[in-house]
């Protein structure tokens, strides 16, 4: 009986021994786990502050623009964005926006006008394709003039894009612009040769003088 007894009682303490091992290894597992995910939380929720305070960071200077041609020309440049509400000899009122840089005396200039029959309040217009006629009235005509290259018209005319209008009062005006717009180039002997740019960008522009005198 006495060797019979102790052949049942080893078995149960080589599976009570085993069951404490797995239980250990288990718990120091799941404490190993536990702590990876804690930290792994931990880094996201820094990610995500970061990236927040990335995209709450953004205060762009009133009266300033970043526009960037792509195309036939590749460029971005930035600078003065001012507007104000100019007079015909008639009377009949337009809404002029320029957005230029400010280079010193003698150096490279950029200048882009965008023009139409009045102000525009907050929204998504139209800009005006030059090539199909005259523009209606809620749309508006983009032009673009660079010293680096000569054209035979002056510069580059919109066909076509959209300007979306984020805030508009009495003395700030703020957006963005996507169009493309094309310039004709005479290479002698009768031949041309159509060049296009893309221009988008913002602007936060303040009411001034353009600069601008209507015949």
């Amino acid at each position: 009986m006495k060797a019979s007894t102790k052949n049942h009682f080893f078995p149960i303490v080589l599976l009570l021994h085993a069951e404490s091992f797995m239980l250990k290894h288990l718990i120091h597992t799941n404490c190993l786990f536990g702590v990876f995910i804690a930290s792994m939380l931990f880094m996201g929720c820094n990610l995500t502050n970061s990236d927040n305070n990335l995209n709450t960071n953004v205060n762009p200077e009133p009266g300033t623009f970043e526009i960037n041609i792509t195309g036939e020309i590749e460029k971005t440049f930035y600078g003065e964005a001012v507007y104000e509400i100019l007079y015909g000899l008639d009377g009949t009122p337009v809404f002029w926006l320029t957005l230029r840089d400010v280079p010193t005396p003698g150096e490279d200039y950029r200048i882009i006008n965008i023009t139409g029959r009045e102000m525009p309040g907050q929204g998504t217009y139209d800009i005006f394709d030059a090539e199909k006629g005259e523009p209606i009235k809620d749309e508006y005509y983009v032009s673009y003039s660079d010293s680096d290259f000569k054209g035979d018209h002056g510069g580059y005319k919109s066909t076509g894009g959209q300007l979306n209008i984020f805030s508009s009062d009495e003395n700030q005006l703020s957006g963005s612009l996507s169009t493309s717009a094309y310039e004709t180039v005479h290479l002698g002997d009768g031949e041309f040769q159509r060049v296009t740019v893309n221009i988008t960008g913002e602007f936060y522009a303040e009411e001034g003088e353009t600069g601008v005198i209507m015949n």
